[in-house]
């Protein structure tokens, strides 16, 4: 799995945050569809920048 902001892999060993895609405070819920991980960086540049970021699409083989 990749993070959706920087592209790099995300790990298990690594640190990493859950990012909610519509806000709990705006009526989002704790639904899987509605979060996404993103490294802990990733997720203050989220939420400094104002970024809008998607759940990326799974592509099964």
């Amino acid at each position: 799995m990749r993070c959706p902001v920087c592209q790099q892999p995300l790990e298990a060993n690594d640190k990493w945050n859950i990012h909610y895609i519509r806000p709990r405070s705006e009526g989002g819920t704790d639904n899987l569809a509605n979060m996404i991980m993103v490294h802990p960086d990733c997720h203050r540049q989220i939420h400094s920048q104002h970024l809008h970021v998607v759940k990326p699409v799974s592509i099964e083989a």
